[in-house]
């Protein structure tokens, strides 16, 4: 009689690059079911227009590449995972070198964006990296996993001390499946914010489904705002890459005058430094711009920029506001994704690992993206034994009036915006407190999975005194434009 063999199967919640590399990576041998969000090329992925960081440049080394994100990130990183992560990302940067831009004589065009010392980002069609890459690996998603669109993760599955699988909606139904272990690549938190450069539906929704099952988060008031969010009176349009700037663009007042000039880096500076400078003029009602009409050959370097200007009918002044952009904080993971609770791995954003300290370099992201979904899926491959499978319908969630998510936003920027102060952590945390208990097993899922991430992110940073990177507070001897006043940017 032949023996059956059970396979492994790995449930991902997430559907964006770190989880398409990890199903990739993983192979055909394991059973894989995807929980996207969102639908076809929807998610952060696929919006990213900077590129990938990697020292190859000449003059570059991996040395140089270390300093600049210790630096950036004001040397609260893990040195020793920055190391591996540069180490391990050149060599899958050099595997995908076919995907990026070559100048004319062949060689890889490098770009250089704030806190680099070289040019060292590969780009893909210019500012269409993100797209590009995406379109490459999210095959993986359809030849290698089971794939559930618009699905939406309530909750993990914890028995035993493990973490066996999730509990999730789908097509009106409710849903407990089994795994052997459970991949969580959910993204960023950028959609708690009225002004954001994330794909709408990145509420921290990992995060949140971690912390209600206990596990340990690190470094969650870490929240890096980008500094040139193309914004008017009906919101966000999107995002500016940095690389703009690192061709020649310039922030300027309405004046005219360079709002840079006097920093450090300039219009290159880190985007902490770069944030709380646009923020403080919009802070005070004063318009900022960027300025491209320095930026050569715009059409072809920045397609999707010249293409967005040209519909709108906009001139070379760009209005930007800062806009939540990247989330260093979050589930405290190893580099292949171990997490505190056994069966639980975390990758991207997401995750935690501690390579971008205060403060991510730019470009970064995509390569932690490529490293932790490799790594993870080497990982789970050796630890996962065979045996937890099965999906056990539940009943449907009960009815709870969706909260005013507008509102909740515009109190989640008045308490953790670009500069905090401890008086108004304390109301956002009494305003979060207000809201009932329990609302994720409810048909209000995307307003707790807010109100947890938010929650965790305002008491980290009600406890951190210590003004460093992406989480500054004003000093109540030294007051700033931003005391007591409502954001205009958003009011």
């Amino acid at each position: 009689m032949k023996r059956q063999v059970r396979v492994v199967h790995i449930v991902v919640v997430g559907g964006g690059l770190a989880a398409c590399t990890f199903i990739e990576e993983l192979g055909a041998d394991v059973s894989c079911t995807v929980l996207r969000k969102g639908g076809e090329e929807h998610g952060n992925s696929w919006l990213a227009q900077g590129g990938v960081a990697a020292p190859l440049h000449p003059d570059d080394s991996l040395d140089q590449h270390w300093y600049d994100t210790m630096a950036c990130g004001a040397w609260k990183n893990d040195g020793g995972r920055v190391w591996q992560l540069l180490e391990a990302g050149v060599r899958l940067v050099e595997k995908r070198e076919a995907l990026f831009d070559r100048n004319a004589d062949g060689r890889l065009a490098l770009g250089r964006e704030g806190a680099h010392r070289l040019p060292r980002i590969v780009h893909a069609g210019g500012d269409q990296t993100g797209r590009r890459l995406m379109r490459h690996a999210s095959a993986s998603l359809l030849h290698h996993g089971r794939l559930f669109s618009h699905a939406e993760a309530e909750d993990l599955y914890i028995e035993d001390g493990r973490c066996q699988g999730v509990v999730f909606r789908w097509q009106g139904r409710r849903w407990r499946i089994h795994a052997d272990a459970v991949v969580l690549a959910t993204g960023g938190i950028g959609s708690l914010f009225p002004c954001t450069s994330n794909a709408s539906g990145s509420t921290g929704d990992g995060t949140a489904m971690a912390a209600r099952a206990g596990a340990v988060l690190q470094d969650m008031e870490y929240i890096q705002f980008h500094p040139t969010v193309w914004y008017n009176v009906n919101g966000a349009v999107q995002l500016v890459s940095e690389a703009v700037r690192g061709a020649g663009g310039v922030l300027r007042r309405g004046d005219g005058t360079p709002l840079m000039a006097d920093v450090p880096g300039g219009d290159l500076a880190g985007r902490d430094i770069t944030a709380r400078a646009v923020d403080q003029e919009s802070q005070a009602g004063r318009p900022v711009f960027l300025d491209v009409s320095t930026v050569p050959a715009l059409a072809s370097s920045f397609p999707f920029l010249h293409t967005e200007m040209t519909r709108r009918r906009s001139n070379s002044w760009i209005p930007v506001a800062a806009g939540a952009h990247f989330h260093m904080g979050g589930i405290a993971a190893e580099l292949d994704g171990r997490t505190s609770i056994p069966g639980l791995y975390a990758i991207g954003e997401t995750a935690c690992t501690g390579v971008h300290g205060a403060n991510r370099l730019a470009s970064n992201s995509l390569l932690e993206a490529l490293v932790t979904g490799t790594k993870c899926a080497a990982t789970v491959k050796k630890a996962c034994a065979s045996g937890r499978s099965g999906v056990v319908p539940l009943p449907l969630p009960s009815e709870h009036a969706m909260p005013d998510l507008g509102l909740l936003r515009r109190q989640i920027h008045e308490g953790l915006g670009v500069v905090r102060s401890n008086d108004r952590l304390d109301r956002l945390l009494e305003q979060l407190d207000a809201y009932p208990d329990g609302m994720q097993q409810t048909t209000a899922l995307p307003a707790a999975n807010m109100i947890t991430t938010a929650r965790e992110a305002a008491r980290a940073a009600r406890q951190n005194e210590v003004s460093l990177g992406a989480h500054w507070k004003e000093k109540s001897d030294e007051p700033t434009l931003t005391a007591g006043t409502v954001d205009p940017v958003f009011e």
